[in-house]
């Protein structure tokens, strides 16, 4: 009886246990459900303790860590994870959780596959191992995997999942080059629907029925899909007609009549598009199009003729027609041609064409960007806006002054872009101010959230202070935004102009105060990232960057991570025409550049900033790594996307002088050549850190990375004066990444201290002996010594903030391999880099011998002796930053010494990363 009584005990207590386990747990999911995410990680730590093995407690405090953005250290868990992952009976919905947010989907692929191939025949499974191949495009499997579900269960949907695998892997394949393959691909995915379309017992769908048409497109089968569209019509594929008619039916006409050169049905089509849509813009130019194709031009021009007649009277006013025959001007005169002679008298005149649209949507906000492509077509630019204002002041009186502003706004935004105005910046700008003012008044019933009708003055005026470049034209231009963004809070156009201009004044802290209140979050870390992040850093603002970064690279991070899964939903609901859609959208935002930039300058941001343990900034490397390309990728143009979106900014240069489009190229190359630049960088520590016996490799793209950069850069200053404004290439273009002879300077120090560095291991691993062992040991100290004294040396003489940066910056990297190389000297084992017997590099224990310790004796006393040159300039620059902090001008300029300053006192200076 004692016995059992004991053994009841015993079960009641575990059984206690386990409830309160489970409870523990429970509040574990609850803070993270309220994304109470601190308080879930120190209950989860706690539970922890005494659970050690728990599986499902360690994916839970790997998904608080994610949430708190301490990815590399939950990236540690979830690698130790990943093995007991494939066992069996393993709660496996947290980890899942987390590999999603952490856009591991090679790992929830691995995790599915094991699992599907335990268990072939369960259609759940196969179903969730499918999507995990779509959300990696594993291209190569899912024909398989998709048709064995279909021999299962004969679901239509499974066999359109295979067809749509072989059509994704036979366009990848052609996208490659390899045409042949790919058409193979092409056409069996053809095949297999052609086969069910002549079955009865298979019941077509929409979605079907769009995948065949998809294939035909990319087969250029374009007469096929004019066929299956007309049996479609006839309901030759079902009970009903799958598609159904509209705007996506006709654009498929449309389409197929262009490719096989069905010239008189696309011209019938397009007019019937514009009849039922006058601002059918599509439409228009398919008509152009096709008028350029046969020749037959009377017809296009009676035609856009007709509809321009029609459009004087219309009700509601109707743009198409106007601009379309702005377009077919403009594109005659490219083609040095004029209208025909019947036509002649009839078609619109350029400034007919062009007042017409004033008359009709010059209040609107749309009117400028609409001319603006059509005002280098004016014979007499000013004879133009000279009626415009006659309009105006006789026709307009009686109107709401509110549409008056707002046309006048229009019409000196025409003023500037044609050099119209007058050659006195600063009168301009005072008459931008004037009329301003004058145009407060019609804005006052406005609320908050509605912009004001006369912004456009103040973009102007800023214009036009920057055109001056005096200090305090620019001063005034400041204040006026300011103040206009008081008004108009909502107007992002003039929120970025104010951090450029605060940018401009070197007042970081104030442009990250107005960047936080933009509401533009979609495009605000990628498209238009430029306009914060490529100054941020490089003033010193230190503080903002540390929290701006995190939010940057969350917005990367769930993109990347939520695409996968539109790609499934895509799949599951049968939008195949939204597959390729999304992939490319995932392209751009997993090979952009301003996210690969972001994840360099974010960890070079913690190295200078921080004093963090040696395994942590390892740890961080190793994660950032794995974000990264590899160096082959870097080298490749085609594996970046660069997405941003200069337009998105007003901007008004002149006709006269536009940016050329080599210009553009330029601008955009030097910023893809600076990327692969800070990469290097990265790449550098990240192989001392954690791969020593790659260096050398590094330390080649370093130098080439310098060497592109400094080619790109010589290419810019040559242009600088005539094309590259204030901001570079105007106020809406990004910084040009171009380095100045002092940077030039200084990358070279620093890429011969590496080289010497580098070359230390191999030095001692080395068979050379006697004098010539102390020549070459104190010819490379020589050389690391002149380089630490060079990088101090520029930064105790120069007064360039940005330069300031970039030389601490070097040297706060110089100084952490410094000490990881000379630890390394000091130890007891010394490795040296050598390849396996499978080409790969390996670290292999030195042999200690006479010659070795002979060398390892010449190197510590000299090594000693840079560390000690090291020492006295990190004590000189504290003091010398010190008095530029004192004697700053403003306090944006005090705030960046100080961080400054911190730079020295950091891991890489004073030890702590050691």
């Amino acid at each position: 009886c004692c016995c059992f009584f004991f053994f009841c005990c015993v079960c009641l207590l575990h059984k206690h246990e386990r409830v309160a386990g489970m409870g523990k747990l429970d509040d574990i999911k609850g803070a993270l459900d309220e994304t109470n995410n601190t308080n879930a990680l120190q209950l989860v730590t706690s539970f922890l303790k005494k659970n050690k093995d728990h599986q499902e407690a360690k994916a839970l405090k790997a998904l608080a860590l994610l949430r708190l953005q301490r990815v590399d250290e939950a990236d540690v868990i979830l690698n130790e994870l990943k093995q007991s992952s494939k066992d069996e009976g393993v709660d496996l919905q947290a980890l899942l959780i987390c590999y999603r947010e952490n856009g591991r989907y090679s790992d929830i692929k691995d995790i599915y596959k094991e699992k599907y191939e335990r268990n072939p025949d369960d259609l759940e499974i196969a179903a969730q191992y499918f999507m995990s191949l779509v959300r990696v495009n594993d291209l190569g499997s899912l024909f398989t995997v998709a048709m064995k579900m279909y021999k299962q269960d004969k679901s239509p949907m499974y066999y359109f999942w295979a067809v749509m695998g072989l059509y994704l892997e036979g366009k990848q394949l052609q996208k490659n080059g390899q045409t042949v393959p790919g058409t193979m691909k092409l056409t069996l995915a053809k095949t297999l629907i052609e086969k069910v379309l002549g079955d009865k017992a298979f019941k077509m769908t929409r979605d079907g029925l769009q995948l065949y048409v998809l294939i035909l497109c990319a087969l250029n089968m374009f007469q096929d899909v004019l066929s299956v569209l007309s049996k479609d019509a006839a309901k030759g594929y079902g009970d009903t007609q799958l598609f159904a008619a509209g705007r996506d039916r006709d654009e498929l006409f449309r389409l197929c009549y262009e490719e096989t050169d069905n010239h008189e049905e696309a011209f019938t089509l397009a007019t019937k598009q514009i009849s039922d849509n006058a601002d059918n813009w599509v439409a228009y130019k398919t008509l152009m199009e096709v008028a350029a194709k046969t020749g037959n031009f009377e017809r296009l021009e009676k035609y856009f003729a007709e509809r321009f007649e029609n459009a004087k009277t219309a009700t509601p006013p109707q743009r198409g027609p106007l601009i379309a025959c702005l377009e077919w001007r403009s594109r005659c005169a490219d083609r040095t041609r004029s209208i025909s002679n019947d036509v002649s008298s009839s078609f619109p005149s350029v400034e007919e064409a062009l007042m017409l649209m004033f008359e009709k949507f010059g209040h609107k906000r749309s009117f400028f960007s609409d001319a603006r492509p059509f005002l280098s077509l004016l014979s007499d630019p000013k004879a133009f806006i000279s009626d415009a204002r006659s309009f105006i002041d006789t026709k307009c009186s009686e109107e709401e002054e509110w549409r008056n502003i707002l046309r006048s706004v229009a019409l000196c935004f025409c003023e500037r872009v044609c050099a119209c105005d007058t050659d006195n910046n600063a009168k301009n700008f005072d008459s931008m101010v004037q009329l301003f003012e004058q145009s407060k008044k019609s804005g006052e019933e406005l609320a908050p959230s509605e912009l004001r009708y006369g912004d456009g003055y103040v973009q102007l005026a800023v214009y036009y202070a920057l055109q001056d470049g005096s200090a305090e034209l620019v001063e005034r231009a400041l204040g006026l935004v300011e103040s206009a963004v008081a008004l108009s809070g909502s107007n992002p156009q003039l929120r970025l102009l104010l951090i450029k201009l605060l940018l401009h004044q070197g007042d970081v802290a104030g442009a990250c105060g107005h960047w936080d209140a933009l509401e533009v979050k979609q495009i605000q870390f990628d498209s238009i990232g430029y306009v914060l992040f490529d100054h941020v850093i490089r003033l010193g603002e230190y503080d903002h960057a540390y929290k701006l970064f995190p939010e940057m690279r969350k917005f990367f991070l769930s993109g990347g991570a939520d695409v996968p899964e539109y790609l499934c939903r895509a799949f599951k609901h049968g939008s195949f025409h939204k597959v390729e859609e999304f992939t490319t959208f995932l392209h751009k935002i997993t090979h952009s550049l301003q996210s690969y930039v972001c994840v360099c300058d974010e960890f070079f941001l913690n190295l200078i900033r921080t004093k963090i343990p040696l395994s942590r900034t390892q740890s961080i490397a190793k994660y950032n790594a794995q974000l990264l390309p590899s160096l082959e990728e870097m080298s490749d143009d085609t594996h970046f996307s660069d997405n941003t979106q200069p337009n998105v900014m007003e901007s008004f240069e002149s006709l006269v002088d536009p940016i050329k489009d080599d210009s553009v190229l330029l601008m955009r190359q030097s910023k893809l050549q600076y990327t692969r630049l800070r990469f290097a960088l990265f790449q550098i520590v990240n192989c001392f850190l954690n791969q020593p016996h790659k260096t050398s490799h590094s330390v080649e793209f370093l130098k080439n990375s310098i060497d592109n950069v400094v080619s790109v850069s010589k290419e810019i200053d040559g242009k600088k004066k005539n094309s590259f404004g204030v901001f570079s290439f105007g106020i809406s273009w990004p910084r040009c990444h171009f380095v100045t002879n002092e940077e030039v300077e200084v990358l070279s120090q620093f890429l011969t201290a590496i080289e010497s560095l580098s070359t230390l291991r191999s030095f001692i691993g080395s068979k050379t002996k006697g004098q010539a062992m102390k020549d070459e040991g104190a010819g490379l100290l020589l050389t690391i010594k002149s380089c630490v004294e060079g990088l101090g040396k520029v930064c105790l003489s120069t007064s360039d903030i940005e330069l300031t940066h970039t030389t601490l910056e070097l040297f706060s990297i110089l100084s952490l391999v410094m000490g990881l190389v000379f630890g390394g000297v000091s130890s007891e084992r010394i490795l040296e880099g050598t390849s396996d017997d499978n080409g790969e590099d390996v670290l292999v224990p030195i042999k200690f011998n006479k010659t070795v310790k002979q060398k390892l004796k010449l190197l510590s006393e000299g090594l000693a002796d840079v560390e000690n040159l090291k020492t006295q300039l990190v004590s000189d620059l504290q003091k010398h930053l010190s008095e530029k902090e004192h004697d700053a001008a403003t306090a944006s300029l005090k705030h960046a010494y100080k961080n400054f300053r911190g730079v020295l006192k950091s891991g890489c200076f004073v030890g702590a990363t050691q």
